[in-house]
């Protein structure tokens, strides 16, 4: 199975417990950080929260591969690299003749402004030596993290096992022909978990002949156990229902707002309701919404009107401008992304030539760290 890594929520997972395990060592103080000497404006990492942050960072990874055992496929790490959906919003909200301080996409996550020198440690050593051993990094302007995974999952043959504390994620899992699942580690969570979509049991015959079938046909079950064993908690999720959440009642996390005010809970379950009633095959409307369907859109506007009551056309109008302005956020795909952005993420990634994680090499590397 081919694992797909949200760097930054890796490295900010990782530097979180290595921070609060740092400020419990007298020899570190309250800064794990110092002033170049050579340049007052530049910081560097003390060399005991480097050496800790490293070997930490290590054994984390070490744990999020050591459940394929021996399966591993491909290796990815996506990060940040700002958000087209910022100037995006500004846009919208400026056409809209509207005050873009309403709407201040993420605007409630607190950063460490320091947090960089982690991050930079992360990419220039070890992110390095992960590369030799055939992990995939990938970084482009623009784009979120998730972009990037949503591109991978779309255009990567086999089986995926995304890593994420992000739960826009959800979007993306698949159950079938192949399997996406999703794991995410303990942290604003009761427990780890391992979220599945429905009806994730199919098997799929080995094709000899394809490298990517022979790496990615690993028996679910017995990998879904294995997290179990490990204390991980198991989740069955509808994705099309998640992602309908999501658009209809907003994403408080992502300070993104309800697509009317008075789309409530019960509302949004009516609205839910109506579509699959009307849809057919219901798993395809994540499809379809990721893929800029109009069909689609004009369905959930007007299940959506008719339980709303919104008699005006003006009112429609500014309901269906509202929806496309959620779905084109929190869907995931490069159907969404500016057509340059989408354009150079299609041109970062080579697929047919990226090869299996060597994980004979990581265990050995790991051992002498």
């Amino acid at each position: 199975m081919n694992i797909v890594i949200d760097g930054n929520a890796f490295l900010n997972v990782s530097a979180s417990i290595v921070k609060n395990m740092l400020q419990q060592d007298k020899r570190i103080g309250e800064k794990y950080f110092v002033n170049d000497l050579f340049d007052d404006s530049k910081f560097l990492l003390k060399q005991q929260a480097a050496v800790s942050f490293r070997t930490f960072v290590i054994n984390y990874f070490s744990s999020i591969v050591s459940p394929f055992k021996g399966s591993t496929g491909a290796v990815f790490f996506v990060f940040d690299s700002k958000s087209w959906r910022k100037e995006y919003i500004k846009q919208f909200f400026k056409e809209d003749d509207k005050q873009e301080g309403q709407f201040e996409y993420k605007g409630t996550r607190k950063y460490d402004d320091k947090i960089y020198l982690f991050f930079e440690l992360f990419q220039n050593e070890i992110m390095a030596e992960l590369k030799e051993m055939g992990a995939v990094s990938a970084r482009i302007l623009g784009a979120e993290g998730d972009d990037l995974i949503a591109h991978i999952v779309d255009n990567f043959n086999g089986d995926i096992c995304i890593w994420s504390v992000d739960k826009d994620l959800i979007q993306l899992l698949e159950s079938g022909k192949r399997s996406v699942i999703l794991v995410t580690p303990k942290m604003m969570t009761k427990n780890k978990r391992v979220i599945v979509a429905h009806n994730k049991q199919e098997e799929k015959p080995a094709d000899i002949f394809n490298f990517e079938s022979a790496v990615d046909n690993s028996n679910l079950d017995e990998l879904l156990k294995e997290f179990t064993h490990r204390s991980f908690v198991k989740y069955e999720v509808d994705p099309a229902e998640e992602l309908m959440l999501k658009i209809l009642g907003g994403d408080p996390s992502d300070t993104i707002p309800r697509v009317h005010p008075k789309m409530t809970k019960s509302k949004i379950e009516a609205v839910i309701s109506t579509l699959k009633q009307n849809q057919g095959d219901w798993s395809m409307l994540v499809h379809k919404l990721r893929t800029n369907d109009p069909y689609v859109k004009d369905m959930i506007t007007e299940a959506s009107v008719k339980e709303l009551k919104l008699a005006s056309q003006e009112l429609q109008d500014q309901f269906r401008k509202t929806l496309d302005f959620n779905i084109k956020i929190i869907c995931l795909s490069i159907d969404h992304v500016p057509a340059k952005l989408s354009g150079s993420i299609r041109e970062s990634f080579d697929f047919n030539s990226i090869k299996r994680f060597d994980i004979n090499s990581f265990k050995k590397y790991h051992s002498t760290k």
